[in-house]
This record gives C-alpha cells, structure tokens and sequence, in this order.
C-alpha cells in the first residue's frame, strides 16, 4: 500500500470505490465477500503493475477460499467483523487517494493486524495485537 500510494491513479480509485461499493451491500460470510476481499487487496497490488506481487497476494487469499476455511468462518465471521473490515479498506483506499504513503501503509497493517486479532481470538490464542504489541514489524521486501 506504501508503494501505490505513489503511484495510484484516478482509475484506480474508482475501481477501489465500485468494489467497495460492492462490499457494502453484501451479507458475511459468503464465498462473495471472501473474493471481495480478494479483489480488493488484489486490486491494491495491482496498482504498482507487478504481476508477481498481484499473483502471491492472490494466492494467499485463494488458501482461504476451500471448503474447511467456508465453514470455520461462519463461526467467527458475521456482518459486524465484515464491517469493520470493510471501514479498514476504506481507510486504506482514502490514504491511497490522498497519495499518503505513510498513511497507506499504517492503514493496511492496521487492517492486517485486527484481520489477524479477528481469525485469532476465536481460536483461544489471546490477543494477536497483544502479542505483538512493542515488536519490531518485519521486513518489508519490495518486489520492483
């Protein structure tokens, strides 16, 4: 998110827009919001021209999209963490438009790390902010 915000363009943002659009009207979980989902994080990939980038981000969201991962969700997913989530794009997407890379980057490990907070505390493992909480982030590797 860092790097598209230097260089995301005006289409880019209205595609961000439409699918975000898109996510609002939807009910969660379904296989719909997970490839949502995908396409938003995708589509934020997609805007530095990296089809390596597009293809690994896409692969990690295609490990969620199986049958075990359907199921468990309807457990720990409902509209209200769907909404959050969906606030968290919109926090990323309103950074990648002002060109804030600083803030894309704070608003896409935010949203990272409460997806993580979301998945883990449903699996008794506490607090996965918490654990993390005064840790030095890892690396970030650039794929240019």
């Amino acid at each position: 998110a860092e790097e598209a915000a230097q260089h995301v363009k005006a289409e880019h943002i209205r595609i961000l827009d439409k699918l975000l659009g898109r996510m609002d009207r939807q009910r969660h979980p379904t296989r719909t919001t997970i490839s949502l989902d995908r396409e938003f994080h995708t589509g934020v990939a997609a805007i530095l021209g990296n089809a390596v980038l597009v293809r690994v981000v896409g692969e990690l969201f295609d490990q969620r999209m199986n049958p075990y991962f359907e199921r468990l969700s309807s457990y720990f997913e409902d509209r209200t963490t769907w909404q959050a989530a969906l606030e968290e794009h919109r926090a990323v997407r309103d950074a990648l438009a002002a060109h804030d890379a600083s803030g894309a980057k704070a608003a896409m490990r935010h949203h990272l790390r409460l997806s993580q907070e979301r998945f883990s505390r449903n699996f008794g493992e506490g607090s996965a902010v918490a654990k993390t909480a005064g840790k030095k982030e890892p690396p970030i590797i650039h794929t240019e």
